[in-house]
């Protein structure tokens, strides 16, 4: 735990090239959603592993079933608030770490 770094958090994609990426479509969206989702439930399990008193922040959303395209792209302002709380809590997670790792355990002296 000595070099703690955050995850790496990818971007938004286009993943059909040609596609307009003014309009993403709901799958899109749904899949960056699910993309970090997967890391705030990597954070929650080191969060229960360790024992650490972090609050673990709530799932993002997916777009709404039938979204309009303007829905979608409000859902993905939405996605992208979430994002930023995500890079937040990351820096809460390890500095908790940090501290844990720094907390000085008796040593047994053996002769």
């Amino acid at each position: 735990m000595a070099n703690l770094v955050p995850f790496l958090i990818p971007e938004f994609l286009d993943v059909n090239p040609g596609a307009d990426i003014a309009a993403p479509t709901e799958i899109e969206a749904d899949r960056w959603a699910t993309t970090l989702n997967d890391v705030i439930a990597g954070l929650d399990n080191i969060i229960t592993f360790f024992g650490f008193t972090t609050l673990v922040i709530p799932q993002i959303a997916l777009v709404p079933a039938g979204a309009t395209p303007a829905k979608v792209l409000t859902h993905l302002q939405v996605i992208a608030t979430g994002r930023t709380q995500i890079i937040l809590f990351q820096a809460l997670v390890m500095a908790e770490a940090r501290t844990a790792t720094r907390i000085q355990r008796q040593s047994i002296k053996v002769q």
